[in-house]
């Protein structure tokens, strides 16, 4: 449906959520009923996050409090007979880490919610609405920094898991911090910059989403393959489902990657009818890949080591 004029016929409008085309192009009914499809999506996830939480709280708060588990040694105490259980420094962190993903992701699913909530009941778009802008860009400002600590996780696990430590990735932590500080302010100055008509809201919102892709994804690949071409040349049946594993998660963020660079960069530089449903499809992706975070932080055990040097991540 192509109509220049101002008025649309029945059925179709110019707006989307990013951008207002020229023409009548995006169909009332496709539109408010992939809206209502998130809704939906994030309500079952909301109901499955909460079940997982309620099932695994035993261990959760064992976690919290330093309860006897898998990630925690025990201390000598005065009473030579009786051990106090203590947890490293290092299994702190990773808890810190892990309890954060979980806050997050739980969290990111409600602000998934917010923005077709909203656009279908009060019909109001980003791109020439500031409170919806940040709204969108806060939201997408959080996925951002849940995929940087997911990195960071991962990329801690796998570097304990070298059989000969790489001296580059020491420094992962502050790399991955520095880039998820400057992929949290381009999100969050974009509505600025679209209120004062600096950039449209398309180009305001694809670049940070690309940049995280240029940045966290090839350092957690290639720090990932490293390992991969480490472990891979150890014959035993351990190493052998460490390494696809390793492989599975590499090539997972690197499809996810992928998707998200490609149509990215179509939808800012070429122009197609149904351009709009390439941020909807995205924001599905999105709360999906989240969930899938979640249920990975709330499984209740890690494998730990193998051959008594190797450590194996929880996916």
């Amino acid at each position: 449906m192509n109509e220049t004029s101002d008025v649309c016929s029945e059925g179709y409008v110019k707006e989307s959520e990013l951008f207002q085309s020229e023409t009548c192009n995006v169909p009332i009914i496709g539109y408010t009923s992939i809206k209502i499809t998130q809704i939906v999506l994030c309500s079952i996830i909301f109901v499955i996050e909460v079940s997982l939480l309620s099932l695994n709280h035993k261990n959760m708060l064992g976690y919290v409090s330093g309860g006897t588990t898998s990630e925690i040694t025990p201390k000598e105490s005065p009473n030579k007979n009786k051990k106090t259980p203590r947890r490293s420094p290092r299994k702190n962190k990773q808890l810190k880490v892990r309890l954060s993903l979980l806050f997050l992701t739980f969290t990111e699913n409600i602000l998934f919610t917010i923005r077709p909530v909203i656009s279908t009941t009060l019909d109001i778009k980003a791109y020439n609405n500031i409170v919806m802008g940040f709204i969108l860009h806060i939201t997408c400002t959080v996925i951002a920094d849940i995929i940087t600590l997911f990195i960071y996780f991962e990329a801690g696990i796998l570097y304990d898991s070298a059989m000969k430590k790489i001296s580059y990735f020491k420094y992962k932590g502050k790399v991955l911090l520095s880039v998820g500080i400057i992929q949290s302010i381009l999100f969050l100055i974009g509505p600025i910059l679209v209120y004062t008509d600096f950039l449209d809201e398309l180009i305001s919102f694809w670049i940070p989403a690309i940049s995280i892709i240029s940045f966290n994804i090839p350092y957690f690949c290639t720090l990932g393959i490293i390992i991969y071409v480490k472990i891979k040349g150890m014959k035993t049946d351990e190493h052998a489902k460490l390494s696809r594993q390793l492989i599975i998660v590499i090539s997972a963020c690197t499809g996810l990657a992928g998707f998200v660079a490609v149509v990215g960069l179509v939808s800012c530089t070429i122009d197609f009818s149904f351009k709009w449903v390439v941020l909807e499809i995205s924001w599905l992706f999105g709360i999906l890949f989240c969930s899938f975070i979640f249920v990975l932080m709330t499984r209740t055990k890690n494998k730990r080591k193998i051959a008594s040097n190797t450590t194996v991540t929880s996916i």
